[in-house]
Order: C-alpha cells, then structure tokens, then sequence
C-alpha cells in the first residue's frame, strides 16, 4: 500500500504540539548522553572522538552519493549518519540524516539537493560544540 500511496501518506501528521522549530534543539544535547556514559567524562570523550572520525567520513560520502544520484548509497550512509548523531545527541543532524534515508528509500533525491549544504553545516556546528566541550582534536 505504501508503495501506491507513498511512504509518507500513510503516517499521521505530528500533533501540533510536538512539533519543535529547529531553532528550538540543540546542537548537541549532552543530557542525552550523561545518562548514557553514567557520566562518565572519559568515555564520552572516547565515544565523541570515534562520532567525530566516522561521521566526518558519512557526511562527504553522502553528499558524493547525492551529486552522483545513487539513491541507494544515499539511503545507506544517511542511516548510519542518523544512528550515529541520534545515539550522541546530535538530534537536529539525526533529523537532517533522516530526510536524506528517507529521499534515497523513495528513490527521489531531489528534495535534498538543496539541503546538503545544510548537512554539512550542522556538522560542523555539531563538531564544534563537541570540541568546545571536550578536549577532542578535530
């Protein structure tokens, strides 16, 4: 049915009250992540260091994806970019990730060529925030 109707018809649309302006989240929410290290400041460091090397790498790997139009690697980097900011905090780069899966499931990239810039420009806010905040070498 999805696939005649289109993946997005069949989801309800978001109750207006949990609907969040992008402004309004933060780049990175580091209480999401103190519960998650126990509060542990070494292994948030760690974790941190290993999101900044590979999400370094997804973000010129998916926008190469989008320039060439494979609709597939798209879908696929844009996944694990989505896990990877999701699990550290980086919830407005998850959600940017995440219309990036969502075009390259569709098979129509189009409504994300505009926004690769914006991809790569909250990464680097995200890195930012992380390397204010934690002695990481970026």
């Amino acid at each position: 049915v999805r696939k005649w109707l289109g993946s997005d018809s069949l989801d309800p649309p978001l109750p207006q009250e949990t609907v969040v302006a992008r402004d309004e989240v933060p780049v990175l929410d580091l209480d999401h992540l103190h519960p998650l290290s126990g509060g542990d400041r070494r292994f948030e460091t760690r974790l941190l260091s290993v999101f900044l090397k590979e999400a370094g790498e997804k973000v010129p790997a998916l926008v190469a994806a989008v320039a060439a139009g494979d609709e597939q690697r798209t879908a696929e980097v844009s996944h694990a970019l989505k896990g990877a900011a999701a699990s550290v905090g980086a919830r407005r780069l998850a959600d940017l990730a995440e219309r990036f899966q969502q075009a390259g499931r569709s098979g129509n990239l189009e409504p994300v060529r505009d926004l690769v810039d914006s991809l790569a420009e909250e990464f680097e806010a995200v890195r930012g925030e992380i390397t204010s905040a934690y002695d990481i070498e970026s």
